[in-house]
Order: structure tokens, then C-alpha cells, then sequence
């Protein structure tokens, strides 16, 4: 993303949720890829999911947090 290429990142994040769609590190990283594109409110629902996925994680806790720090079109609060 930093490079200015933003299919290829979230062609990677959807690879990695594809490849993995019961972890939620998968989730996670969908959801601070699409956050930074702006998009606040798929990156709640990835993060969410993820917090479903495996309640124990604490790094989905706090990805989720983070999502709902920020509007529908990912400005923060």
C-alpha cells in the first residue's frame, strides 16, 4: 500500500483470507488494508469477523478497536 499499490494489497489480503478463511490474522489484515483505503465500514466487519474467529486473540480485539475508532469512510474520530 505505501507504494502506491493498492489492487495488489488487497489482492493479497483476499489471497490470505482465501487461503486461511478460519484465522483471524487473515481478517485482521484485511481490515487495516481496507481502513487505510478509507473504507471504515468493511474494515469493522473484517475485524468483527476476525474477534468471532478466535475470541482469545487479543490482537483481533484490538484491530476491531481500532476499526471503530474511525467513520464509515475511515477518517478517525
Amino acid at each position: 500500500l505505501a507504494l502506491g499499490k493498492t489492487s495488489e494489497a488487497i489482492e493479497t489480503v483476499n489471497s490470505l483470507v482465501a487461503a486461511a478463511p478460519g484465522r483471524a490474522i487473515a481478517r485482521i489484515r484485511r481490515s487495516k488494508v481496507l481502513l487505510s483505503l478509507g473504507l471504515g465500514l468493511p474494515a469493522r466487519s473484517e475485524a468483527i469477523e476476525a474477534t468471532k474467529l478466535e475470541p482469545g486473540l487479543s490482537v483481533a480485539w484490538l484491530a476491531a478497536g481500532l476499526a471503530w475508532q474511525h467513520s464509515s469512510t475511515g477518517k478517525s474520530f
